[in-house]
């Protein structure tokens, strides 16, 4: 940047006289690329850099040769002494200094002090010409895309779809909009949920999937499902009760990776294949039928081609007809399947009883890097204990490829959560290599899937995201102390179970590990018993991927029918419905909440005034500002030293 054109831009708002007198920020350089623009002070400082490190170098070595030389005429050992100057010191002070000069390496030097500075103004300069630094990675986006900044797109923009290049009319006509709120509900968990629907047209849809599906972890919509399902199951079917881990054979796991067989002897492993003839098709012509050949005469099969999934589907087909039809023990007792009473027009009668059941499969790496994949499977089947043994080995005979561990579940009503700790998916979802695999990565049985949600009503969206970004915001922050608290308590467990084990290597006594133990449980008690806190609001705020907010609770309908009213009320939802006429719930809730939407008012404008007012200028006096213009003119007269010596 010129001088002409600093004054030129900055004249626009301040007068000349005032912008030549404070251009101090112009000459050091904040303005421009280089510390000093009008002389190339870098190349200068590099040039009077490298003349005083030869200098250094030259001194150097000639005080340390004389040092050498002065050492040996006191030791006696040099007699002949060419140079008066080492033969005859003029005082003491002169031959202590030549001995021990040298010593230091240039630490005494004349021109250090001057070398130092300029390292240190070089340095300075090249952070002005390219400033370094690290990126700043943000915990959250609240700081962006907060609440009020949400109440204000609102208020500034109307969302529509906007018509393609060869469409002549937008796929949306009138005034609605693509986004609304449902009012959804549940019945078998009691749940209302008010949540933002996007409308997608139908010349936008995705393409359809081709080809085999490869995955290597479960989506989030994957584990929603299955805790979904895990709820519907523990509320309304009393819960899985039987966990389930299948393994895989060597030779299984090549079927599966790769359609291979181990071979025999030392052929190694290899793709059976084997080749179908297809004939072609008849079809009629005009000199009568005719046969179309096939561009692939030959089709070419691999035998041996399967997945996980495949093999899982066996095996449950295989369980539920034994679930059903019963199965003979290896004492020859009979034990009957499992049926449900009926009711018919004839009498009593029985229906066979729902199979439920929910799998996951993952392919980790095990010590030699190679894939080992297993699944796990939950089933709500249990047997009498006397039958327990022989009813796993049916089950493993069933399986056929590798072993199959089976354990009762403890708590059936929280099967679905050691479904997900199995696979290692915890709550940020991709903390575990949970491998690749091929077609289906998890499944549930039909009558094990959670029934959807029932659209209620349908509403104008307006500026519900907003309201709903600001309930989980408040939600959170009173969430943070119980959180803390939460993390805490773990820190303590995880130190105590540490503890523990040291003392069980240590060989301490029992009462000392009674006492490590007990303190184990009470941490265990004091965590969930904080966790029990948080979920007692009954009240979850999603304003991620989709904004939602549910209620939970016998009173969920109550109070989602509150939340309506409030946002219609206090922070001016439209309230708009598509199905009904709610003006006189709108009337209503404006009445009620009338002195709340004014505070929320005044709020929002204050602070856009705040934010939106140019800081105050303070007026500087005469010895202020006669300060900094000496601190200015000292400083550029020291450059110009620094530049010309």
């Amino acid at each position: 940047m010129k001088t002409e054109t600093l004054y030129h831009v900055a004249g626009a708002v301040r007068p000349i006289d005032e912008i030549k007198l404070a251009n101090a920020s112009y000459l050091a350089g904040f303005l421009g690329s280089k510390f000093y623009q009008h002389s190339n002070f870098a190349e200068e400082s590099k040039r009077e850099n490298k003349k005083i490190r030869e200098a250094d170098q030259f001194h150097y070595l000639k005080t340390k040769r004389s040092a050498e030389t002065w050492q040996l005429v006191k030791d006696g050992k040099l007699t002949l002494i060419t140079n008066n100057y080492y033969a005859n010191p003029l005082r003491e002070a002169h031959a202590v200094g030549v001995e021990t000069i040298g010593l230091s390496k240039g630490a005494k030097v004349r021109h250090e002090k001057k070398r130092l500075k300029l390292a240190r103004i070089h340095k300075r300069m090249q952070v002005i010409e390219q400033p370094i630094g690290t990126k700043t990675e943000l915990d959250s986006r609240m700081g962006h895309e907060s609440f009020d900044t949400l109440y204000a797109s609102t208020e500034r923009n109307t969302p529509r779809v906007l018509a393609l290049k060869h469409e002549k009319v937008p796929p949306f006509q009138g005034n609605l909009s693509p986004i609304s709120l449902q009012l959804q509900k549940r019945d078998w968990s009691g749940q209302f949920r008010a949540q933002i629907v996007t409308q997608t047209p139908a010349g936008n849809a995705p393409d359809a999937n081709v080809g085999t599906r490869y995955t290597e972890r479960l989506t989030p919509k994957s584990v929603s499902n299955m805790f979904e399902s895990g709820a519907y199951v523990a509320q309304c079917h009393e819960g899985f009760t039987t966990f389930i881990t299948l393994t895989f054979t060597p030779a299984q796991r090549h079927a599966i990776f790769g359609a291979m067989s181990e071979g025999v002897g030392g052929d190694g492993p290899f793709t059976p294949v084997e080749f179908e003839r297809d004939t072609g098709v008849i079809v009629p012509g005009k000199d009568g039928l005719y046969t179309r050949l096939p561009k692939q005469p030959f089709k070419i099969i691999k035998p041996l081609d399967t997945s996980v999934g495949r093999e899982t589907s066996r095996f449950l087909d295989g369980s539920k007809k034994m679930f059903h039809r019963g199965w003979y023990t290896e004492e020859g007792d009979y034990v009957p399947g499992q049926f449900k009473a009926k009711r018919s027009e004839f009498g009593p009668d029985r229906e066979k009883a729902d199979f439920h059941y929910m799998w996951v499969a993952e392919s980790p790496m095990n010590e030699d890097g190679e894939p080992n994949p297993h699944v796990h499977l939950l089933l709500k089947w249990t047997v009498d204990k006397k039958y327990f043994r022989d009813w796993a080995k049916r089950l493993e005979s069933l399986w056929g490829h590798e072993m199959a561990h089976i354990e009762r579940i403890k708590h059936p009503k929280a099967a679905s959560s050691y479904l997900i700790k199995a696979v290692g998916y915890a709550a940020k979802g991709t903390n575990a290599d949970q491998g690749l695999i091929k077609g289906n990565r998890y499944s549930i049985a039909r009558v094990s899937r959670a029934p959807s949600w029932e659209t209620l009503a349908s509403f104008d969206a307006d500026n519900m995201t907003a309201i709903i970004r600001e309930l989980g915001y408040r939600l959170d922050q009173w969430k943070k102390p119980l959180q803390r608290s939460i993390s805490r308590i773990n820190k303590q467990k995880a130190q105590t179970i540490k503890a523990s084990s040291i003392a069980r290597e240590q060989g301490k006594s029992e009462v000392h590990l009674k006492k490590l133990q007990a303190r184990i449980i009470r941490l265990e008690h004091a965590a969930k018993k904080t966790a029990q806190e948080m979920k007692s609001k009954q009240m979850h705020a999603s304003s991620g991927n989709r904004f939602s907010l549910t209620f939970d609770g016998d009173e969920a309908k109550e109070r989602m029918d509150k939340f309506l009213l409030w946002a219609a009320g206090a922070r001016g939802w439209s309230m708009d419905c598509r199905d009904i006429d709610c003006s006189d719930l709108k009337k209503e809730a404006n009445e009620a909440y009338q002195e709340q939407f004014s505070h929320f008012q005044d709020r929002r404008a204050y602070w856009k005034s705040v934010f939106e007012d140019s800081p105050p200028i303070q007026d500087v006096d005469e010895d202020e500002r006669s300060y900094w213009l000496g601190v200015q003119e000292g400083y550029l007269g020291g450059l110009e030293n620094i530049v010309l010596h």
